[in-house]
């Protein structure tokens, strides 16, 4: 990812960040239409530019750029260049699965959790370090006598409030395939996600206390579009792989791209 994407505003440049996750899921059907579900990412990032966040004057590179004030020697200090990395966030989802006139339905809810008190305060920071309740639906169809299907997610995620600010929001997820043949599927999808929170041009921002938190309290809205495939290697294992990029962007990273390699295996 490179540059920031302000609001009403040119890209600017503050550098560079590359992140690498592994995914740990495990989904069970407890019941015929009931599945529960358990996951947590590991993520490692690394920053390179001349714009890091500082939460104290001590290092080499912080001595030229802004820092709060007061300073927060509990936060670590991660952008030096170097490659950090640490489990984010636990996330607790149950979703209950029917079909109605071959139209797949599946409401869910999902519970996420930080899985520890990770640092916020960085371009290289994991995650936001906020608890999360996600609700929302899937709409799953495959058009009649054809091997084209669509799928339609919508969601609202409240999110905690710091210092006063609602960063809840809403997500479109959108999912068109077409299956080749019963071991390959090819697909087109689509991410939307608006929602509340402060612009990067927010006067509250001058506050040393709103500025330590601002990736907290920022939209981070966006729009990313992307192509995948998945191949089923045998009856119980699934190997699929995606590729996304951002088209735009409000007070978020200036995504170049993204590619995700996952493996489903069923028991």
């Amino acid at each position: 990812m490179n540059g920031f994407k302000p609001h009403r505003g040119p890209t600017r440049d503050v550098g560079t960040v590359r992140i690498h996750a592994f995914d740990l899921d495990v989904e069970y059907f407890f019941a015929d239409r009931w599945s529960v579900q358990v996951g947590i990412p590991f993520v490692q990032s690394r920053y390179h530019g001349g714009f890091p966040h500082c939460p104290t004057r001590d290092p080499a590179p912080c001595q030229n750029v802004r820092v709060p004030d007061p300073e927060h020697p509990e936060s670590r200090f991660l952008d030096d260049g170097n490659t950090h990395g640490t489990w984010q966030d636990w996330i607790l989802s149950v979703a209950y699965h029917t079909n109605i006139d071959n139209y797949y339905l599946t409401p869910s809810v999902a519970v996420i959790v930080p899985s520890h008190d990770y640092t916020f305060f960085a371009q290289s920071a994991v995650g936001q370090d906020l608890n999360k309740l996600r609700v929302g639906i899937e709409l799953a169809h495959q058009f009649d006598f054809t091997e084209l299907y669509y799928k339609v997610d919508v969601a609202h995620v409240f999110a905690e409030e710091t210092l006063g600010v609602s960063i809840d929001s809403n997500r479109l997820d959108l999912e068109l395939g077409y299956f080749v043949s019963p071991k390959l599927t090819l697909k087109t999808f689509a991410f939307y996600k608006r929602g509340d929170g402060i612009f990067n041009d927010d006067p509250r921002l001058s506050s040393s206390e709103f500025f330590y938190h601002h990736d907290q309290i920022s939209r981070h809205e966006y729009f990313n579009v992307g192509l995948g495939l998945d191949y089923n290697i045998d009856d119980k294992t699934t190997l699929s792989t995606t590729a996304q990029t951002l088209i735009w962007g409000e007070t978020v990273y200036n995504l170049r791209y993204s590619i995700d390699v996952r493996l489903t295996r069923n028991f």
